[in-house]
């Protein structure tokens, strides 16, 4: 579950609008950061990035 503070960034940059997250493509690698049981962070990178 995230909450209305969930963090989210693609390609290193912040995503304000939680809808864009549906034009990242599957291919692309995802962190995230759960505190007491809820997303605070989602990082959305490319595989080249995280090597």
């Amino acid at each position: 579950m995230t909450e209305k503070n969930t963090i989210i960034f693609a390609d290193g940059q912040k995503i304000e609008n939680l809808e864009e997250i549906n034009l990242i493509a599957a291919s692309k690698h995802m962190k995230i950061l759960i505190n007491e049981d809820k997303i605070v962070l989602v990082r959305i990178s490319s595989p080249a990035e995280n090597k």
